[in-house]
Formats: C-alpha cells, structure tokens, sequence
C-alpha cells in the first residue's frame, strides 16, 4: 500500500528528474559504410548504405552518386530492409548523392574519402570459399602487409604479401573456418590497421529437425501433457542429443519481428551492432540470395574497428575501471 499519486523524485539537491529530449532524425536519413573501412582516391570499391525514417524505420529508396562537376558516377537503391551497396571509383574526396522516397528527393554528402590507402573487398558469394581481393594506392611505399583471419579471438589463417600496383587476390576455403562472424583484419608490421571487415560463415552449419506431439491440441488448467520429441538429421535420420525445454503460453504470447535462438543469438547479434529484425531469415537458405542479404548485413551493421594496436603492444593499455577488490 501507499500513495503513488506524486511521480515525481526530484532530489534534495536541485538535481531534477527529466527526461533527455531525444534528437529527431529526418524523415530520410542516409548512413554510408565503405567496404574495408574506408573509401581511397583511384580505388574501386563497393559502399554499403542503410537508410532509416525519423522513427527508425527502414526505407526503401532510389538514387544517384554525382561528383562535383555534377555528373551521375554511381546509382543506387535498397536491396534488404532499408540496406545496399553501391559501386565507386573515387576521383575527388566528396561526393553529392540525391536518392528519392515516396516522390520527394533527399540530398546527402559522401565524403571522407581518403586520398591514400589501402581497400580490402571481400567476395562471399561462393559456397566453398571467400575469395580476398588487397588493393593499395600509388602512394604508401611498398612494404610487407598481413591478412588475419580470426573469429572469436581466435586466428585461423593469415597471408602476409608485398603489394604492388596490382590487386592481390586469394582464396580461402570456409571449410578451415568455424561457422559465425569472420573477422578480416589488414595490417602492417607496425600493428596499424589499413582495412578491415566482417563476413558470416555458414558452411559449417548443420540443422536438425525436432517435432513434438501431443495426445491432445488444447489442454485446460494444471492437466498433465504428454508429449513426444523426436530428432532427425537432414536426410532423416534419428540423432541422439540432449536438449532443453520452455513452454509459453500461445494466447498470452506477444508476437515480434525479432525471432530469435541460440544460433543467432550467439553467432550473429552478438557480434554485429544494432537490432537485427528477425535474424533467422538468414539461415533459413543456403543459396546466393540469403548470402547476399547476410553479407550486406555485415556490411553495415558488422562495420566496426578492432583496436590492434593495443593487442600488439604498439600503444598502452590505460585501465578506466578497475577490477572490484571485494
């Protein structure tokens, strides 16, 4: 009991309890993610965009990249839930872009180019490897660089190469590689990291198929329920394993478009950033179409920087919170 009629918990200290007045966004917003990290000067690469509305909703649009001297370069358009990627060779370091929704047009920058470097292009449309392509611009010096392969702090492959004005191109089988988030990192001798990006194996996978019956199709209140499992492989065949079980009520369930489970809570959200609305259609198939939508969803929300010069010992690590004594 007590009287709830005053929310408010303002402190004896002047310090008011208010609520932060969240930013609007636009009615279209337009973020650009270059594959690798960056986007150089002379070097072709693929740009991965996402497009939102003002309640973060995704959108579905159309346009054009146009330089500066105000001719069309590039095109794009959504591809999966407000993704895509668009083609580029860069020759000046800012870009207009001007993409239509619902009959209205949207400008954008795209800048941030950088004038020098280095881009790395992953290519997963092939079921039984990745295929690498290193490029670097005219103006770093030769010198010795490295690919790691690593996924989950564990290193699986590295190719070490001296770049020259041409692409470097290998492949590597992802049967060498467990199934989940593949990290790409390039670097130089020095730990600096010149590229780096994300890709989801799904080879290694294998799905079983669980079906349960019951004597009865509704039950009322505290009856027992017997049911029976049953576990198959993918050509039928009975699997023994162990399992765990929750029971839901189906009237009371409220439904969601984030459809979730161990798989991809543990391989997938967990290593990208952002909601990822229902993650299972990406498992669903194995065919190149769901491999494209999983490839662009590393694209944009796996596009992420990894801190090896810290690992490397290359620059200190300063601990901000110490670990709790007691």
């Amino acid at each position: 009991d007590g009287n709830y009629a005053e929310k408010a918990m303002d402190s004896g200290f002047g310090v008011k309890n208010e609520r932060k007045k969240e930013k609007k966004g636009g009615k279209v917003n337009l973020a650009f993610f270059p594959e690798g990290g960056n986007a150089v000067v002379g070097i072709a690469s693929r740009i991965g965009f996402k497009a939102w509305g003002a309640k973060g909703e995704d959108l579905q649009i159309t346009g054009a990249v146009y330089n500066s001297s105000g001719n069309s370069v590039s095109f794009l358009s959504t591809y999966h839930q407000g993704m895509g990627f668009f083609e580029l060779l860069p020759e000046t370091t800012s870009y207009k872009v001007i993409v239509e929704h619902e009959g209205k047009q949207y400008d954008f920058n795209f800048s941030d180019i950088l004038p020098a470097g280095y881009v790395m292009r992953i290519n997963d449309t092939n079921e039984e490897s990745y295929q690498i392509e290193i490029s670097k611009s005219p103006v770093p010096p030769r010198d010795t660089i490295a690919v790691s392969v690593s996924c989950r702090g564990t290193v699986y492959a590295v190719e070490a190469m001296r770049l020259a004005d041409a692409p470097y191109v290998f492949r590597l089988p992802k049967s060498r590689l467990p199934a989940g988030c593949i990290q790409f990192t390039l670097y130089d001798k020095k730990g600096n990291i010149l590229a780096e990006r994300l890709s989801f194996n799904t080879r290694p996978l294998t799905y079983y198929r669980l079906s349960a019956q019951t004597e009865k199709q509704a039950y009322v209140p505290l009856k027992k329920v017997n049911m029976s499992l049953s576990l198959n492989d993918s050509i039928g065949n009975p699997v023994e394993s162990s399992f765990s079980l929750s029971v839901r009520d189906a009237g009371t369930e409220i439904y969601t478009s984030y459809q979730d489970n161990i798989l991809t809570d543990l391989l997938l959200s967990s290593d990208i950033k952002g909601y990822v609305a229902n993650p299972m259609q990406y498992f669903e198939k194995d065919d190149r179409a769901t491999r494209m939508k999983l490839d662009l969803l590393m694209m944009v929300q796996g596009w992420c920087r990894y801190d090896w010069q810290t690992m490397a010992d290359v620059s200190p690590f300063r601990v901000k919170h110490y670990i709790e004594q007691a």
